[in-house]
C-alpha cells in the first residue's frame, strides 16, 4: 500500500529545512569565526566544549527518538516528512486565512481538514502565503535538526583538527576546577601534540590514514564501554584495508600512550565482529570518505 502523501508535506519540508539551514549557516559561521581567533590550545577546548553543548541539547530534545544523526545529516527531508505525518495538521487540504489569529499560530479543524493561519508577507514574493517555520509548534523540530547538524559539524571538526582529539577525564570541563582544568588541558595537551607525528608512532599508519582512526574513534561507539575490544575492532578493520603499516606490537603501545588504554593484546575477531561490526566500521569509512569529497 503506498504511503500517504500529505497534501502540505512538500511546503512543510521546504520552509522548515529553509529555517534550518539558515540557523545552521549562521552557526557555522560564528563557529569559525571563533576557531580563528583561538590559538592551538585554545581551539581544542573550543571543540570539547561545542560538542558537549550540542549532545546536552539532544539529549534534551523530545524528538531524540525519532531520527539519528546521521539521518539529519543526510536526508533533512526525509526526516521533515517523517516528523509532518505524524502531526494532526498533516490531515488538512486546504488554508484558510484570518487576520484574527495570532502570529505564530496555526489552528487545524478536523472536521474540515483545514488549516487557519495569518498570511504572510514575503520578500521577495512566495507562490504560498505561510510559513510553517514561523508556527510556535514546530520550534522544537527546527532546534533539533539544527542541533543534529551542529553536532555533526563539531565532530568532523573534532576529527579534522591536526592534533586531533583532546582526552578529557570523565567530568565536563565546566565542573573541573581551574586548577584541575589547567593541569588537565596541559597534560593532554603535551600528549596529544604534533610531536607524536614525529616520533615512533609516526610510520604506524599509511599516509592520511591517522585522520581515518581519530573518525573511527569518535564515531564507532558501539564498544565504547569496552576500549580493549574497541581498539582490537578498529585495528583488525584497518589492517583488512591494509592501512596500518606498522606492528601490533606498536598499534599497542599507540594506544596505550595516545589514548590511554592498557592493552596486552589485539583481542581475534569472532562471529561479531564478522556480522556486524565490519559493516558499521565500512559505513563509517564511507561516510569519511564521502565527507572529504565534499570539503
Amino acid at each position: 500500500m503506498e504511503a500517504r502523501q500529505p497534501h502540505f508535506s512538500d511546503q512543510f519540508c521546504r520552509d522548515i529545512e529553509r529555517a534550518v539551514i539558515a540557523r545552521f549557516v549562521k552557526y557555522d559561521a560564528l563557529l569559525k569565526s571563533d576557531f580563528d581567533l583561538c590559538d592551538f590550545n585554545e581551539s581544542l577546548v573550543c571543540i570539547e566544549l561545542r560538542r558537549i553543548e550540542a549532545k546536552r541539547n539532544l539529549e534534551g530534545s523530545d524528538l531524540k527518538t525519532l531520527f539519528s544523526i546521521k539521518d539529519i545529516k543526510e536526508d533533512i527531508k526525509g526526516c521533515l516528512e517523517k516528523y509532518f505525518v505524524l502531526q494532526p495538521m498533516s490531515n488538512a487540504t486546504t488554508v484558510e486565512y484570518s487576520d484574527s489569529i495570532g502570529s505564530g499560530c496555526c489552528k487545524y479543524n478536523k472536521s474540515t481538514q483545514s488549516i487557519t493561519v495569518r498570511r504572510a508577507e514575503f520578500n521577495p514574493p512566495r507562490d504560498e502565503e505561510f510559513d510553517f517555520s514561523q508556527f510556535t509548534q514546530n520550534e522544537k523540530v527546527i532546534d533539533h535538526l539544527t542541533w543534529g547538524l551542529e553536532f555533526s559539524r563539531i565532530k568532523k571538526l573534532d576529527a579534522k583538527t591536526k592534533s586531533k582529539k583532546i582526552f578529557f577525564q570523565d567530568k565536563p570541563i565546566s565542573e573541573l576546577n581551574h586548577s584541575d582544568q589547567k593541569t588537565s588541558i596541559e597534560l593532554k595537551l603535551d600528549r596529544n601534540s604534533n610531536f607524536f607525528r614525529h616520533n615512533k608512532f609516526s610510520m604506524l599508519f599509511k599516509e592520511g590514514v591517522l585522520d581515518l582512526f581519530y573518525y573511527l574513534n569518535a564515531e564507532y561507539i558501539k564498544d565504547d564501554k569496552s576500549p580493549k575490544s574497541k581498539y582490537s575492532s578498529i585495528y583488525h578493520f584497518l589492517k583488512y584495508l591494509h592501512l596500518i603499516a606498522g606492528t601490533q606490537l606498536e598499534y599497542i603501545e599507540f594506544i596505550e600512550s595516545e589514548l590511554e588504554v592498557s592493552m596486552s593484546k589485539i583481542l581475534p575477531e569472532n562471529y561479531k565482529y564478522n556480522e556486524t561490526i565490519l559493516p558499521l566500521l565500512k559505513q563509517l569509512k564511507s561516510d569519511f570518505d564521502r565527507g572529504n569529497r565534499n570539503e
